[in-house]
């Protein structure tokens, strides 16, 4: 039931109140995702309603592209199944362009080899490997063009289905979002070590903040007993 609605129709999620769960749906979207539409407008086109959907990050549009920016989680599925609705409504799908789809990259972007604007460093074929399985690209001679690593810090696949469906581009979106825990597991060592010591710092935080707890309720107890 979960994940039917997680592809179809998140909004119902909203009424759970378990953590636990909760947690369970937010690891479907980890990272924050923006969308690029290459389409027109409809004459009732109207930006506001789409910056007064809740928790929407980001809305840039002009007469030939549309662009939203989401939050991870349940949030940003629900944020996207808004925009979703509000675009049948009010935009005009181009049949022939693609969505390009941005997820969030930029904790280890100081990490990844770009020094451009768009790069495909070494190291990263399992990417393209893995973008053949959508079978949306038109031309498999150019797979250069596929994907980006984009200087805004983000992981850029621009072969997306021309699609104002959610159950697609939810679909898509956490295929990106899959690639990316790929591309945190390769990042170099000394990222990987960076954060095991920030890991050990919050630790030894709390534990010496239980210390202090610790060492302050002896002393009520030896000012109150006195």
């Amino acid at each position: 039931m979960l994940e039917d609605c997680i592809y179809n129709n998140p909004t119902p999620l909203l009424n759970i109140k378990n953590q636990y769960i909760i947690d369970i749906i937010d690891s479907y979207l980890p990272y924050s995702h923006g969308m690029e539409f290459e389409c027109s407008q409809q004459s009732n086109y109207d930006e506001e309603s789409f910056k007064k959907i809740p928790n929407i990050m980001e809305v840039k549009v002009d007469s030939y592209e549309q662009r939203y920016r989401i939050p991870s989680g349940l949030k940003g599925m629900v944020c996207l199944y808004d925009i979703c609705n509000l675009m049948k409504d009010m935009s005009i799908n181009n049949t022939e362009s693609s969505t390009h789809y941005h997820t969030d990259l930029t904790d280890i972007w100081s990490e990844i080899n770009v020094s451009g604007y768009r790069q495909q460093p070494k190291g990263y074929d399992y990417i393209t490997e893995s973008l053949k399985e959508w079978e949306t690209a038109f031309d498999y001679s150019k797979t250069a063009n596929w994907w980006y690593f984009n200087d805004l810090g983000t992981l850029e696949v621009r072969i997306g289905e021309p699609t104002f469906d959610y159950n697609i581009i939810i679909k898509r979106l956490m295929q990106c979002s899959d690639l990316c825990k790929q591309i945190r597991n390769i990042v170099p060592n000394d990222y990987k070590l960076k954060q095991l010591q920030k890991q050990l710092q919050e630790l030894n935080f709390f534990d010496e903040l239980e210390i202090i707890n610790q060492n302050q309720e002896i002393i009520n107890n030896k000012i109150i007993k006195w």
